[in-house]
């Protein structure tokens, strides 16, 4: 059994600053965007982050994290210095395509490079990155007001903290790339385990609907894609409290916060319980447990049983355990799929989440913008805590039990699978 040592932790270092840089980017995005303009973005970045999959699969997991990394910070570069050019087709693609990308690639290196029985934690610490990113955001735009240029009044206000956002953020992952590119890092690619695997992955073996692999893929991620919607997004919380529960917006902080900082320690406190006793048990706990409180604060709130400190209290239960959950579609993704597919099939699957939380999700709920009476807050909110719970149903019925083994021995080799695929459609035939 492998140790835990200093090439682990700089492999975490290199490959996890990017996910706090994520968290802070897509907390600081504005939640009541309509679903027509970005019907076709967010098609074209899904296939873009496929691109990025095959490209990890293909040249490497390293190769692949730095192109993203440098395209991403290109990408808001211009944003920063051009608001309308980050709002065009082109850019809002090339972020949404190299975010997927990083975060596939980095995934996919972390659980390659670390020994098998810290999967789980080391994967959640990841997502608690994420979740620090997240926090530092609200405490950015809800607790500390004249960091926004709140006096400038407010357009120049909204104006100055896009583009002050965006070149931080641009230089940010500029940095990472560039260290990520000058590190010692062995490239995965390079794997002696992969050579016996073809380089090429029949795309319906991915995808077939028969494979119980990637319906437990797809169920958690759509399930996370729902639970996102709500626990997620403090844009569309504090404005909830505010309208609803009649919250002042410069006390709206205090609120949101608490659900924030429990989201960010949800992974970290339940990472080595999960090393434990496994990524499947923990998930269908931390599933069902959060889908409870979900639906209690949406009830209760509905009824006007409940004040907004008690609303905010159940939120952030309901963080603490969706965040440890989402974490875990990572690590079963990763340990269902070889690694000559592994990036691959990590940007399908959160490619789906992705389309599923901008498409359809926002077809489903009331956003901030059409949220007009509590009714429409307990559909949405009582349809995510279904999400979960249906989450949860998949990874019972389907689900592995793989506490402590490695990754290969988990997964079907390619070439057996494609021979009993063949022979199959002989049958048929």
């Amino acid at each position: 059994m492998s140790s835990f040592g200093r090439v682990h932790r700089h492999t975490l270092l290199i490959f996890g600053a990017p996910w706090l840089l994520a968290g802070l980017e897509v907390t600081q995005g504005d939640a009541s965007v309509t679903v027509s303009p970005r019907a076709l973005t967010t098609l074209l970045s899904a296939a873009g982050t496929y691109a990025f999959g095959a490209l990890a699969d293909q040249a490497g997991r390293k190769r692949a994290f730095v192109f993203a990394l440098g395209l991403h910070a290109l990408a808001l570069f211009a944003t920063g210095l051009d608001p309308d050019v980050g709002s065009s087709i082109i850019a809002q693609i090339a972020l949404g395509a190299s975010l997927g990308g990083l975060l596939s690639a980095s995934q996919c290196a972390v659980v390659e490079l670390v020994p098998a029985r810290r999967h789980a934690s080391l994967t959640m610490l990841l997502y608690g990155a994420l979740g620090l990113g997240a926090v530092l955001a609200v405490v950015v735009l809800w607790c500390v007001p004249s960091w926004r240029g709140v006096e400038l009044g407010a357009l120049d206000a909204e104006l100055t903290s896009k583009r002050a956002w965006a070149l931080t953020l641009s230089a940010s992952y500029a940095l990472s790339a560039a260290i990520a590119q000058g590190s010692a890092l062995v490239d995965v690619d390079a794997a002696p385990m992969q050579a016996n695997q073809p380089r090429s992955y029949p795309a319906h073996l991915l995808m077939a609907p028969q494979s119980a692999s990637t319906a437990l893929c797809a169920a958690l991620f759509i399930g996370q894609a729902f639970a996102q919607h709500v626990l997620f997004s403090p844009h569309a919380q504090a404005h909830l409290l505010s309208r609803f529960h009649s919250v002042r917006p410069e006390h709206v902080g205090r609120y949101i916060l608490p659900v924030a900082v429990f989201g960010m320690l949800g992974p970290l406190a339940l990472g080595r319980l999960a090393d434990r006793v496994g990524v499947r048990s923990c998930m269908i706990t931390c599933y069902l447990t959060s889908s409870t409180l979900l639906l209690a604060a949406t009830l209760l709130g509905a009824m006007q049983r409940l004040e907004a400190a008690s609303v905010a209290l159940l939120w952030a239960g309901a963080s603490f355990c969706a965040f440890a959950a989402m974490s875990g579609s990572y690590v079963t993704v990763s340990e269902l799929f070889p690694i000559a597919v592994r990036a691959r099939a990590l940007a399908t699957f959160y490619a789906l989440g992705a389309l599923t939380s901008q498409l359809l999700v926002p077809m489903l709920f009331a956003t901030p913008v059409t949220l007009r009476s509590p009714n429409a807050l307990t559909v949405g909110d009582g349809l995510a805590a279904v999400g979960m719970a249906v989450a949860a149903t998949a990874a019972f019925g389907l689900g592995v039990s793989a506490r402590f083994s490695p990754l290969e021995p988990l997964t079907k080799p390619l070439k057996a699978a494609t021979k009993s695929d063949a022979n199959r459609q002989r049958k048929d035939m």
